[in-house]
């Protein structure tokens, strides 16, 4: 039987069919799993449908990592403070960005979050998709009440955001852009005078209405360069480059995968294996998640053969007790992050209206470890809600946040997972995956990897 994360809370409260976690909203319950709400006056169904999280440097040189979660479009965004090289964060909210009353963020701020670690002077940003308007607001944490957009005002510019923050790297922020004809990706860097620099994408046959940009995923390199994946559902494709560290327009080592359908809805990379190049998942848009090695994927598509999959996972394959995983739409989001600091990335995959103990849309996720022969889907974990309610929705929205930043080698990240109808989003700091399981304290991440 797959591992399921409530069943690690003989920490906690046991019950009927295994255990739960309780409903937890602070650290200081000692909680496996932390719960956090919409905060007071969100007048919007919807917080934790969106959600993001980052790593950045504070004046001082401080390392932090965040959260930040919006309703969706139309709505303001809070930032939470998650971890830092002092330790806990306590999820203590730090701000809420882009009010109703805030001119600078154009009326569809919230469709889209992600956080970069500069831009101008600031630092610790939030990026702030507001599709509709074609543009990107800024709202930074050494400064929240200044806000400043970019944008190119069509095209859907802001629905999609990924961020370049690899060490050494100039901050960059790619923009997709994907009802501009084919669909484009742009540029945003960190200094605000700079306009959105369009990227020269190799799209070759793709026609408008392709939606290049619709989803956009990024990989660090440990030389300041990136890779670039680039989602195009409308043409059932994903596109992927490599980015220079210093000019963003400088892309090379092209590479395409194709499937059906709206393949290329959902995409991620991290390095599975631990070779230090990472591997690119796929939503295929039918109930599937593809990994594929990026060099079976090099090149235009077409050429030569289909490349064969590292894996393919399906929502049957991973589910633990409970879960019903019909019309689950398992894939609705993905991410990768390592959660038991083994230098493997694993991987986040959400599956926002499977029913659980009979929940209709409870929702639910799954972890998949990775490990040097690829992914284990034996060894999967589910994620579920202690608050389970049918139409929940858990799993619409997922990332993975840094933890153990005061202990250097053994970072490490976390789940985070958001709602579409359940007004919060959840924090498992235990998965039960070998390495991160109880070890006789209280939460994970007092043990050691």
């Amino acid at each position: 039987m797959r591992r399921v994360a409530p069943l690690l809370c003989a920490l906690v409260l046991p019950l009927l069919m295994g255990c739960n976690p309780k409903h937890f909203d602070d650290f200081k319950s000692q909680a496996p799993v932390v719960e956090v709400k919409a905060p007071g006056g969100f007048d919007r169904v919807g917080f934790g449908s969106v959600v993001t999280a980052y790593t950045t440097s504070l004046p001082g040189g401080l390392v932090a990592s965040r959260v930040a979660s919006s309703a969706g479009a139309g709505t303001p965004f809070a930032l939470y403070d998650t971890w830092d090289q002092d330790g806990f964060g306590g999820f203590a909210r730090l701000f809420i960005g882009c009010k109703p009353d805030d001119a600078v963020c154009p009326a569809s701020s919230g469709a889209a979050l992600a956080g970069i670690p500069s831009y101008g002077a600031e630092q610790s940003c939030v990026a702030v998709g507001a599709p509709n308007a074609g543009r990107v607001a800024f709202a930074c944490e050494t400064s929240p009440d200044t806000v400043v957009s970019v944008g190119t005002g069509n095209g859907l510019f802001g629905a999609a955001l990924a961020a370049n923050d690899a060490p050494g790297a100039k901050a960059v922020l790619f923009v997709g852009a994907p009802e501009n004809n084919a669909g484009e990706v742009y540029a945003v860097t960190g200094t605000p005078s700079d306009p959105p620099i369009l990227l020269p994408l190799p799209t070759g046959d793709i026609a408008n209405g392709g939606e290049v940009g619709a989803a956009l995923a990024v990989a660090p390199m440990a030389d300041g360069s990136a890779v670039l994946a680039v989602g195009a559902p409308g043409a059932g494709r994903v596109l992927t480059v490599t980015v220079d560290k210093d000019d963003p327009t400088l892309i090379g080592a092209p590479g395409c995968v194709a499937g059906s359908g709206t393949f290329g809805s959902a995409i991620a990379l991290g390095d599975v294996t631990g070779d230090g190049a990472p591997e690119l998942a796929v939503s295929d848009g039918a109930g599937a998640v593809v990994v594929y090695a990026l060099s079976s994927i090099a090149g235009a598509c077409g050429a030569g053969s289909p490349p064969a999959p590292l894996a393919r996972l399906a929502c049957a394959d991973l589910a633990g007790e409970g879960v019903d995983c019909a019309g689950a739409d398992f894939g609705r989001a993905i991410a990768f992050g390592d959660v038991n600091a083994d230098g493997h990335a694993d991987l986040l995959i959400g599956a926002p209206a499977a029913s659980v103990d009979g929940d209709a849309g409870a929702g639910a996720a799954f972890v998949v470890p990775g490990g040097s022969a690829g992914l284990d889907a034996t060894s999967a974990a589910t994620l579920r809600a202690s608050s389970n309610a049918a139409q929940h929705g858990l799993g619409y929205a997922v990332a993975m946040v840094q933890t153990r930043l005061d202990a250097p080698g053994a970072t490490r990240d976390e789940p985070v997972v958001g709602t579409q109808g359940g007004d919060r989003f959840y924090v498992f700091l235990c998965t039960g995956l070998s390495g991160d399981a109880p070890g006789g304290k209280t939460r994970c991440l007092e043990t050691t990897p």
